[in-house]
């Protein structure tokens, strides 16, 4: 089995962050499990601004956000194009700077579709959601189950908390290559 990261975005204290929903974006969660939201998502695309309580004034590639999104530059939405094996809609965004400007740069959430469930339970360390059976609600260390994982995708929102998007190996090299700024890839944990 191809060794799998863990996509986020890196934090950084002069990054900026995006913690508010624009009033316009009426399908808040849809685009953090891997749903598409295709006609649903808003046109003109909604305001994002930059967080005066959190972060900085820095912009990265892939951008702090605490609202569950992957929000990723031209840059990164190139090398998923050009490298991703997984159907992953892209939804425009305006992001507003401090002084309520528009920044230059193109942004998008980055909705991964779909989710495989290959948590290995028996190796992971996790809490379970009282709220959603099944479910992880909490997560410390992650393993796969070799046998559930499509080695054909090469990335994917894990089934049990599809907050978290893993990739494999060849795009992660491709995205640390193109030297895309704010990314973290954080390797998973396999001994037991």
């Amino acid at each position: 089995m191809p060794k799998h990261f863990i996509l986020a975005a890196r934090s950084h204290p002069d990054g900026c962050v995006l913690d508010s929903y624009p009033s316009s974006l009426k399908a808040l969660w849809q685009a953090t499990v891997g749903m598409p939201l295709g006609a649903a998502y808003p046109s003109p695309p909604p305001d994002f601004e930059m967080s005066r309580r959190l972060g900085g004034k820095v912009l990265f590639d892939c951008v702090e956000n605490t609202l569950g999104y992957l929000i990723v530059s031209e840059r990164i939405r190139g090398i998923l194009e050009a490298h991703a094996t997984t159907a992953i809609e892209y939804l425009p965004l305006r992001l507003l700077n401090h002084k309520k400007r528009y920044v230059s740069q193109a942004f998008y959430i980055a909705n991964v579709l779909g989710q495989v469930d290959c948590a290995d339970r028996a190796r992971s360390r996790y809490v379970e959601s009282s709220m959603r059976p099944g479910q992880f609600c909490d997560l410390t260390l992650l393993c796969l189950e070799p046998a559930r994982v499509d080695t054909k995708r090469n990335i994917f929102r894990l089934g049990q908390m599809p907050r978290v998007i893993l990739v494999s190996e060849d795009l992660a090299t491709a995205l640390r290559d193109s030297q895309a700024t704010g990314l973290d890839l954080l390797p998973l944990e396999t001994q037991p």
